[in-house]
Formats: structure tokens, C-alpha cells, sequence
């Protein structure tokens, strides 16, 4: 089951949250230098077009903000753990990967930029290298993925 993302599309033909990748790719798509990034809650999404893309566009992970009713259904992460993200430039395909420590917000690691990738195998790539990590340093934790 694919799970809702929301699209925050700060320039392109027309700004403001979108609820589906079609919507957001037709504001983007062939716009010289938009600026775009997905969301995983509508609340997060509207928080960060209320403010500048830079707080938000190549910025290491950070814990993400969700309401009080978010947390309650979710739960709270366990800190003791790695949280891992992957970025893809649309526009020409560059890709990278990192991993930081979910407590302190220290990167632990960080590859790329690779040519030629995809979201996918980005995101697939930095689950490996945290477990990897894991494995070498001899440590069990969680590994959060985005």
C-alpha cells in the first residue's frame, strides 16, 4: 500500500501544497529551476510552504514535526537509532544518500553524488549502508527510513 505524500511546489507554474505527484510534476515539469519537495503528512507540507524552501531543500534530517493526534497514532521513534534518507535531483538525475544519528542529529554517513539514479535505489542504498554501519560497529538499533 502506497502511502499518502504531500508536494510542496515553492516555484513553478503555480505554488502551494499538492496532494498527488501528477498535480505537482504539471506545476513543475519543464519549469526552468523549480523548486519542489515531497511530505509525508499535509501538516508538515503547509508548515514548510509557510516558510522558505532553504529551511528545507539539501538540509540534513532533522526529527519531522507532526501534531499531538499524529503522535498518538504513530508513536514516538526511539531516539537510539539511525534515520536515513535519499535525495534525486529530477532535473538531471543526480542522486545521494545519509545517514545520521536520530538522537543527536550527527551524520554518520553521507554518498554521493552518483549520476544517473534513482529515488529508489537511493533510499534502498542508505537502509544497506546503515545496516552495514551497524554489522562493523557491532550495535542493534532501528534504522528510520523516509
Amino acid at each position: 500500500m502506497t502511502k499518502q505524500k504531500y508536494y510542496v511546489v515553492w516555484v513553478g507554474r503555480e505554488t502551494g501544497v499538492f496532494e498527488t505527484w501528477e498535480n505537482c510534476q504539471l506545476q513543475i515539469k519543464g519549469f526552468p529551476k523549480a523548486v519542489y519537495k515531497s511530505f509525508k503528512s499535509k501538516h508538515e507540507a503547509e508548515k514548510a510552504f509557510a516558510n522558505s524552501s532553504e529551511n528545507y531543500i539539501g538540509k540534513t534530517l532533522d526529527l519531522i514535526e507532526i501534531s499531538d493526534e499524529e503522535k498518538q497514532l504513530i508513536g514516538q521513534p526511539v531516539l537510539e537509532s539511525i534515520s536515513v534518507d535519499g535525495a534525486w535531483n529530477t532535473q538531471t538525475g543526480v542522486v545521494e544518500y545519509q545517514g545520521v544519528d536520530t538522537k543527536s542529529k550527527i551524520q554518520i554517513f553521507k554518498q554521493g553524488p552518483f549520476e544517473d539514479g534513482t529515488i529508489n535505489i537511493v533510499e534502498f542504498l542508505g537502509i544497506v549502508h546503515a545496516l552495514a554501519y551497524c554489522k562493523q560497529k557491532n550495535i542493534i538499533c532501528p534504522i528510520y527510513s523516509r
